[in-house]
This record gives structure tokens, C-alpha cells and sequence, in this order.
């Protein structure tokens, strides 16, 4: 699992050569920027529906983030171990899923692994290598098990102390979610939503009535720099230039990509990323890249994290458990800081 911050690389791309009029609107939200672009002539309807989207997207931050004191997930923190708390229907159908993404990834997506991302100053940015005792009790806390669900009183209570939940690596997708839903209501047919360049939701059809046309970057030389913006929201406009490695064609679908690099702590004993495998404590170190593509966005989030800490192998795990799925893996070779791309229906170019 990771800490969404400085996460994933697609550029939207679309031909320079059609004159496009947008709607774009961007909000700060959830550690990132959220953005809006509606390819259509303002009106205040359309602006209307659009702010609508991106207040839903606050309200969704107050009630996930485990950094606003008042929100269900922190009281939950503060509870759970010495009572049963009662949640609202929507959190308990998102933990739900994420304990369903949890068994059908083999525990790679988990988000109780809050207690090793701390060990590892994951949390707080400081990054530091954590002792084996300090990871052994860290590790003694993580685990979907651990989280008991009652749907008979729609109840949530955590078996031991120390027990923690974190919904970084799925809230953002289940925001663009929720945004979507608020544009379907309003009557927006087209529209691309995405959360910090990571998790990218495509409407409808772009301006020249074809798919949205995404693009997954290579990975930068220096992974310890901050990632550069990876998601251009102007038509012909790139601002990296590293090569796009994969163009990928959305229509009423999600995209979302998970990356070791922008946040890279580098020791005496070698280099660690900031994904962290759950299972094992360790950081991840042979997969730079996962992106998955599916229906919606709070899939496609957990499990681009999930990609990332299967490896490769993964795209096989996930493809039998969610069946459609297209995929992307980078993986690295430690010798000649060569990578290798691996696909699962996606057709790079």
C-alpha cells in the first residue's frame, strides 16, 4: 500500500488541431489537486453542476480524511478498539469493498497498513529505516482481520489496540467517483475528472467524439525528484518530456497509476520507494509502475496500489479476480536500470 502523494503519471492528450471550448474548474482536496474540465460551452447550469461535483468532492474529504479530526475515519481510530462505532451507510459499503479488494488481492491492497507507513516515516515525509523489532510490531497490526464488520447494526470495531485505518490509496478514486455521479445527475454527458494526475475518470467522449486519450509516462531518471505534472488539460499540451510508453483510450471508464518515484529515501543499504507491501512490511523495490483501467475509479485506484505490490504476477491475480481488466506493469532491473513494460489489454505503442 502507499501514500497517494506524488503519485502516477498520465497526460491527457488530444489533437492540437480541434477547437475545443472547456469548462475547467480544480479544487485543493485530499493532499491533491482535483480537476474538472467539461468539454462544452459554459453556462451556468454546466458551471452549476460542475461546482456541485467538486463540493461532493469536499464533503467526501471531511467524512474519509484521517487528518480532519471530525471525520468518521478519525473518530473510528480513536474508537474502534474499545467499542463498536456505528458509521453512515457509505463507509461502511467503501470498507466493505476495500476488505473484498483485500481478499481478492491476496492482502496487497490493505488499508490498516497505516502502522508500517508510520515505522517507515511514510506519513509524515521524514523517511527513515525502521528496526525489525519496530517492523514486527508494526506488522502484528496490519491485516483486513483485524477490522470486524457488522452489517446486522452497521457497526465497525477493531480486535486490538493499535489498529489503524487509512483510505489514502482508495479515497481519491471513490471522490472522482462521487463527482461523476453528481455530473450523471446533472445531465453531464462528457467530462474527464481526475485527482492529482493518479486517478483519472473519462465521461462520455472527448471534443472530436472519440475516446479520451490518456498517456502513461516512463519513468523519470531520478526518482528522487518530485514527480513533474503528469496530466495536461490542454489540447497539444505536454509540459514533461519524458515518452509517453503507453497511450490509453477511456470512454465511460477509469484509469489509475501508482509509481515508486517522487518520494525515494535512499540509505547506505540501498533505495526504498513509498509502497509498502503489507504482507511483508518492506517497500517495494522491482515494480516501478502499476495502471489499471476499469469501470470505476475506486477500483482502479485500490488496485493500480495492489499491481504495483504483486509485481508482474499480478496482472494474471487481478485479471481472475476482476475479469476486463486492463493493466500496465513497469518493472526494473537493479543491474542495468533497464525497465520492462508488461500489458494485459492494453496495446502500447
Amino acid at each position: 500500500m502507499e501514500n497517494k502523494a506524488g503519485r502516477a503519471k498520465p497526460v491527457l492528450t488530444e489533437s492540437a488541431s480541434i477547437e475545443m471550448r472547456f469548462v475547467q474548474l480544480a479544487r485543493n482536496a485530499m493532499g491533491t489537486r482535483f480537476e474538472l474540465v467539461l468539454p462544452a460551452r459554459e453556462t451556468p447550469a454546466l458551471r452549476a453542476a460542475a461546482e456541485a461535483a467538486l463540493a461532493e468532492i469536499d464533503r467526501i474529504e471531511a467524512e474519509l480524511s484521517v487528518y480532519c479530526p471530525t471525520s468518521q475515519v478519525a473518530h473510528l481510530n480513536r474508537l474502534a478498539a474499545q467499542q463498536s462505532v456505528k458509521v453512515t451507510h457509505e463507509l461502511f459499503c467503501l470498507l466493505q469493498r476495500a476488505r473484498d479488494i483485500w481478499l481478492n488481492t491476496q492482502g496487497a491492497f490493505d488499508i490498516t497498513v497505516g502502522p508500517v507507513l508510520h515505522c517507515w516515516g511514510i506519513t509524515n515525509g521524514a523517511g527513515r529505516v525502521p528496526t525489525q523489532h519496530e517492523l514486527t510490531a508494526a506488522r502484528a497490526l496490519v491485516g483486513m482481520d483485524k477490522i470486524e464488520l457488522s452489517e446486522t447494526d452497521r457497526t465497525v470495531r477493531f480486535k486490538c489496540a493499535g489498529v489503524q485505518i487509512n483510505l489514502g490509496a482508495i479515497g481519491k478514486g471513490f471522490a472522482v467517483d462521487a463527482a461523476i455521479a453528481m455530473l450523471r445527475d446533472a445531465g453531464v454527458r462528457n467530462a474527464l475528472v481526475h485527482a492529482g494526475t493518479s486517478t483519472v475518470f473519462a465521461l462520455g467522449k472527448s471534443p472530436d467524439a472519440n475516446p479520451w486519450k490518456v498517456a502513461i509516462l516512463a519513468p523519470p531518471e531520478n526518482f528522487g525528484a518530485a514527480a513533474p505534472a503528469a496530466c495536461s488539460l490542454t489540447a497539444g499540451e505536454r509540459h514533461d518530456t519524458r515518452p509517453a510508453i503507453c497511450v490509453v483510450e477511456l470512454a465511460d471508464a477509469a484509469l489509475s497509476v501508482s509509481a515508486v518515484w517522487g518520494r525515494w529515501l535512499q540509505t547506505q543499504n540501498g533505495a526504498y520507494g513509498h509502497i509498502v507491501d503489507p504482507r511483508t512490511a518492506m517497500p517495494v523495490r522491482d515494480t516501478l509502475l502499476g495502471a489499471v483501467v476499469r469501470p470505476n475509479a475506486t477500483e482502479a485506484d485500490a488496485l493500480s496500489t495492489a499491481l504495483v505490490v504483486l509485481g508482474v504476477h499480478g496482472l494474471d491475480t487481478l485479471a481472475y479476480a476482476y475479469p476486463g481488466t486492463r493493466m500496465l506493469a513497469i518493472t526494473s532491473s537493479a543491474r542495468d536500470k533497464k525497465f520492462s513494460v508488461h500489458t494485459l489489454g492494453l496495446n502500447c505503442k
